[in-house]
C-alpha cells in the first residue's frame, strides 16, 4: 500500500512501500487552490500513513490519512481511508470509503478503481445496508452514540451485523429507532420527527330519544284501518321528553324539593302554633280558676297567657301560608310537566 501527491510515477519512499506491501494506495493530486506548503505537509502525512500501514498500525495510519485529507481534500485519499479501515476490521466504514472513492474520484487510475470495486463487492457481503428515511429533508443523527451531525435524508448507512440505534432530531422533536442487521441484507428505517398541529377532538353527536329515524319509513295507506294507538295519550315524565331541555328538568326537580320543604316548614310552624294555643288555654283556665275560687291573682300568669295567644296566631298564620305556598308550587310544577303532553294529544 502506498500514497503519493500528484505524480504517481515519482520514485521515492511511497513507491518502495507500494512494492513491499503488494499494492498501491490512491494517488492524491492537490487542488488547484492549495498552497505548496499545504501540499508538502499533506504528502508527508500520507507517506507516514503508508509506513504505519506496513507496520499494521492501522488506526495511526488512518489518523495520518485524515490529517492529509484536511490539508488537501482530494477524493483520491478516500482509497487510503478504506485500506486503513479494512485493516482495523471496520468493514462498514471501509465499504463506505471505497464507495465514496468510486463515486468522487472519477479521474483516478483505472487499476485503483478496479481494486476499490473488488473491495466493495467483497465487503458488501459482510455488512448490512440500512436506508434511514424521515418526514424532514435533514436532521441531526446519532448512530450508536456517535454524533454524525446534520445529515441529509434519506441517507444510506453500512452497518456491521448486530443491533444498532438511530437517534434523529429535528427542532425540538427527537425520535429513537432500533434496527438489527445481518450480513448482506437491505432495510429501510423510517422515522417521523416533524411537528404536527394537534387535531381537534371529534364532535359528539347526541341523538334525541324521540328523533331517531324509523327503519324503512313508508306513507300510511288510505285503505288500511287506523292503528288502535292513534289518539292514545301517553304521558311521560319530563326527564324522558326529548323536547324538554335538560336545564328545565333539573330546575323542576329542584323546585319540587323547595315546595316540599316550604310545605314541611309550614306544617311544623302550624304544630308550634297549636302548641302555643294549648299553653294559652291552660294559662287562661288557670287564671279563671283563681278568679272563681277567689285565689291570689298572679299578673305573670295572665301576661304569659297573652303572649302564648299571640305566638299561636303568628305560628298558625305563617304555617298556613307556608303550606299553601308549598302546595301551590308543587301543583304548578306538576302542571308544567304534564301540560306539554296534553297539548300534543290529537
Amino acid at each position: 500500500m502506498g500514497s503519493s501527491i500528484c505524480d504517481v510515477r515519482r520514485p521515492g519512499l511511497a513507491v518502495a512501500l507500494v512494492v513491499m506491501l503488494g499494492a498501491r494506495a490512491a494517488p492524491v493530486c492537490a487542488q488547484g487552490g492549495d498552497p505548496p506548503a499545504a501540499k508538502r505537509q499533506a504528502e508527508t502525512k500520507l507517506q507516514e500513513g503508508v509506513m504505519l500501514l506496513k507496520e499494521h498500525r492501522y488506526a495511526e495510519a488512518l489518523a495520518r490519512f485524515q490529517q492529509g485529507y484536511a490539508l488537501v481534500p482530494s477524493p483520491l485519499i478516500l482509497y487510503d481511508f478504506g485500506l486503513a479501515q479494512l485493516g482495523m476490521g471496520d468493514d462498514a466504514q471501509a465499504l463506505q470509503s471505497f464507495e465514496d472513492f468510486l463515486r468522487s474520484a472519477t479521474a483516478a487510475p483505472e487499476d485503483k478503481r478496479r481494486k476499490a470495486s473488488g473491495y466493495r463487492d467483497d465487503l458488501r457481503k459482510r455488512v448490512g445496508l440500512v436506508t434511514l428515511n424521515a418526514d424532514v429533508r435533514a436532521g441531526s443523527v446519532r448512530l450508536d452514540g456517535r454524533d454524525l451531525g446534520v445529515v441529509e435524508l434519506p441517507r444510506r448507512f453500512y452497518l456491521a451485523p448486530g443491533a444498532h440505534e438511530f437517534v434523529v432530531s429535528a427542532g425540538d422533536v427527537t425520535q429513537t429507532a432500533a434496527v438489527t442487521c445481518s450480513p448482506g441484507d437491505t432495510q429501510t428505517l423510517a422515522v417521523a420527527v416533524s411537528r404536527r398541529p394537534p387535531q381537534p377532538p371529534a364532535p359528539v353527536v347526541v341523538m334525541p330519544l324521540d328523533s331517531r329515524p324509523a327503519a324503512n319509513p313508508s306513507p300510511p295507506s288510505a285503505a288500511s284501518p287506523p292503528s288502535p294507538a292513534v289518539g292514545l295519550l301517553v304521558r311521560q315524565p319530563a326527564t324522558l321528553d326529548a323536547r324538554t331541555p335538560p336545564g328545565l328538568v333539573a330546575r323542576d326537580h329542584r323546585d319540587r324539593w323547595w315546595a316540599l320543604a316550604v310545605a314541611g316548614t309550614g306544617a311544623v310552624s302550624m304544630g308550634a302554633g297549636l302548641t302555643f294555643g294549648l299553653l294559652a288555654s291552660n294559662q287562661a283556665a288557670h287564671v279563671t280558676s283563681d278568679a272563681q275560687n277567689r285565689g291570689v291573682f298572679v299578673p305573670a300568669d295572665e301576661t304569659s297567657g297573652l303572649r302564648d295567644q299571640r305566638l299561636e296566631i303568628v305560628f298558625l298564620s305563617v304555617g298556613a301560608a307556608a303550606v299553601l305556598a308549598g302546595v301551590g308550587i308543587y301543583a304548578l310544577i306538576r302542571h308544567r310537566e304534564t301540560g306539554g303532553a296534553t297539548q300534543d294529544s290529537p
